[in-house]
C-alpha cells in the first residue's frame, strides 16, 4: 500500500521500511519513491523464483536508485540461485542498495 507507506514516511522521524507486497522488480522502485520508504525488503518473490535480485538492482538503476556494485556485479548475481543475496538485501534509500 504505498498511500500508506507515504503517509507513514512523511509522519516519522526514523527510517521506514516497506515491507510486503511486492509482486515484481518495479515494486521496488515504486516502494521507494512513490512510497517514499527507506528500504524495501521482500522473501517469497525471491523464493519462488518470480524475481532474481539482479532483476530488482536493474530496475532500481533504471529507476536512478543507487545500487551497490558494479553492472558486471549484476549480471554475475543472477547466475545463482537466488541471484547471490539473502532476501532483504535488496534496496535503500540511506546509504543506496545494498
Amino acid at each position: 500500500d504505498l498511500r500508506l507507506t507515504r503517509m507513514v514516511a512523511d509522519a516519522v522521524a526514523v527510517p521506514v521500511i516497506a515491507s510486503g507486497g511486492a509482486g515484481g522488480a518495479a515494486h521496488f522502485d515504486a516502494a521507494l519513491g512513490e512510497g517514499g520508504a527507506d528500504a524495501a525488503l521482500a522473501a517469497g518473490i525471491f523464493h519462488d523464483g518470480v524475481v532474481s535480485v539482479a532483476d530488482v538492482k536493474r530496475a532500481l538503476r533504471r529507476g536512478g536508485v543507487e545500487v551497490r556494485g558494479g553492472e558486471a556485479d549484476v549480471e554475475a548475481e543472477g547466475e545463482g540461485e537466488g541471484g547471490g543475496e539473502s532476501e532483504g538485501e535488496v534496496a535503500g534509500n540511506a546509504g543506496g542498495v545494498t
